[in-house]
């Protein structure tokens, strides 16, 4: 007998609980309902709940990687585990599409592959805002990997970035891998040949490695440089702060040497660091006999100034309107003419419109005149011209000649 029918035969709700062994709150229910009560079930607070606010907002900055956010979210107190974030990271993540590829492995110190990428903008100590680019080499059979922020992608730059990553790998690969930029290459012959920048070209021989070019529009050709910088994009980049381009290498190098380099690679199952012990590389003594300065030419302005970074530095007056060589070399500017060093000035650096001025430039300048106290932009005051002074009547008659 149910208990519907035990109320309906005149059996008390007090009897009706004793005899079924429930309460008295859950046999009124029953029997005022068509069927009996449903089972309320309450939800336990999950491990997660506090903080899914702060997981969203940072997959909306940009941070898709869910070991970054694990490590985040643990030093705010966390106790579950990675799995139940990646589950809730799923359904919040953008659809990506894959396409089968074949994998090229080389051997230890066959190969390193380098790259390029744009990080947006930093401004600069003189408020200036710059670009911001990322240059990478990674070790193919190693998948050691080295990277350095940079504000430019000259040649220059380009060639010290080479130099700061063969010290930091402590030698050279046999060949390196690159995209076809402008200071690698300058594009193909009608044969097909690859022009090589002439400048590199001589970096390359000088040091001993082979240059490849990967094929145009084909990225996957060198991936093991490719997705290291998606790894630096989702795991060092997003929500970073920093007050200096000096300031973000000092951050990049430390995330390079405490993770980056001694993690499990997915990929080869072993710590980078682990492998690049095993790694083949050519030695690697230093440049001593080879010139990594910055060239450029500049025309000499009319007030004896060239321009360089929106900044201006005196040259002998001697050279107004001619074409001179520029060369940068650690914090000097040098001006070459003819070959020969003429002058050469201290680089202004975080400042823009300076005039950095030599008074034996304008020595014998034809003209030359009294010159103001020099301040910081000084400003030359020359004497105007020397004009013959003459009585009206004088004109009057040139005016009556013309008349008649």
């Amino acid at each position: 007998m149910n208990i519907k029918q035990m109320y309906e035969n005149g059996v008390a709700i007090s009897e009706i609980a004793r005899r079924t062994g429930r309460d008295r709150k859950t046999i009124r229910k029953w029997i005022q309902s068509d069927g009996p009560p449903k089972k309320v079930q309450r939800r336990r607070p999950g491990k997660l709940d506090e903080y899914k606010e702060y997981i969203i907002s940072r997959m909306q900055e940009g941070v898709l990687n869910a070991t970054v956010i694990y490590d985040e979210i643990k030093s705010k107190g966390y106790k579950g585990k990675i799995t139940i974030l990646r589950d809730f990271m799923q359904p919040y993540r953008p659809v990506l599409t894959a396409q089968a590829t074949i994998r090229y492995e080389t051997g230890p110190g066959e190969q390193a592959q380098v790259d390029w990428a744009h990080f947006g903008h930093i401004i600069d100590l003189d408020g200036a805002r710059r670009p911001l680019y990322c240059f990478v080499m990674v070790l193919s059979y190693s998948r050691m990997l080295y990277l350095e922020f940079t504000t430019s992608q000259d040649i220059a730059t380009l060639l010290k970035c080479h130099i700061n990553a063969f010290e930091f790998f402590g030698g050279i690969p046999r060949e390196i891998l690159y995209d076809n930029t402008k200071t690698v290459t300058l594009g193909r012959d009608e044969n097909g040949h690859i022009i090589w920048n002439e400048r590199f070209l001589d970096f390359s021989v000088h040091f001993n490695f082979t240059p490849r070019l990967c094929r145009p529009y084909r990225a996957r050709t060198k991936g093991k440089v490719e997705r290291p910088i998606r790894y630096i994009r989702e795991n060092f980049f997003p929500g970073r702060r920093f007050n200096s381009l000096e300031d973000l290498n000092f951050q990049a190098h430390k995330w390079r040497d405490e993770k980056a380099n001694v993690r499990i690679h997915s990929t080869i199952l072993e710590k980078p660091v682990t492998r690049w012990a095993y790694e083949l590389l050519q030695p690697y003594t230093g440049y001593p006999d080879f010139d990594l300065a910055y060239y450029c030419q500049r025309k000499v302005s009319r007030d004896c100034f060239v321009s360089y970074q929106c900044n201006f530095y005196s040259v002998p007056w001697q050279l107004i309107g001619r074409d001179v060589l520029i060369r940068i070399t650690g914090d000097q500017l040098q001006i070459y003419w003819q070959g020969k060093m003429l002058t050469q000035h201290t680089l202004v650096k975080h400042k823009r419109y300076q005039r950095i001025e030599k008074p034996e430039h304008y020595y014998g300048l034809p003209g030359r005149g009294v010159t103001s106290r020099r301040r910081k932009n000084s400003v030359t005051v020359l004497q105007p011209p020397q004009v013959e002074k003459r009585s009206l009547d004088y004109y009057e008659s040139l005016v009556w000649e013309g008349v008649q």
